[in-house]
């Protein structure tokens, strides 16, 4: 329904805040459903695959420099870039 001028001005008011917050609502469940379809790469299975926690073990000790040091290596993770050590040991 086109606004006329015949309106009061809360009635033009509130019926471009309804057409706004309707435009609003469809945008974001647009998002909400379109966006994790998107950005899931790999296909999950089920179960659990013990061969991918380990390696994900792996990969977070690797975080640590206190941890061990000769901590096992992963497989299939490559660390490209070690910031140096800054202010507070931080890296």
């Amino acid at each position: 329904m086109p606004l006329s001028t015949s309106m009061t001005p809360s009635t033009k008011y509130s019926r471009m805040l309804i057409r706004y917050v309707h435009m609003a609502a469809i945008f974001m469940a647009s998002i909400a459903l379109y966006s994790p379809a998107m950005s899931q790469n790999a296909r999950l299975l089920p179960g659990f695959d013990k061969e991918e926690y380990i390696e994900m073990e792996k990969l977070s000790l690797k975080h640590f420099d206190h941890i061990n040091k000769d901590s096992p290596t992963p497989k299939y993770f490559k660390s490209v870039y070690r910031s140096p050590v800054m202010g507070l040991d931080n890296r």
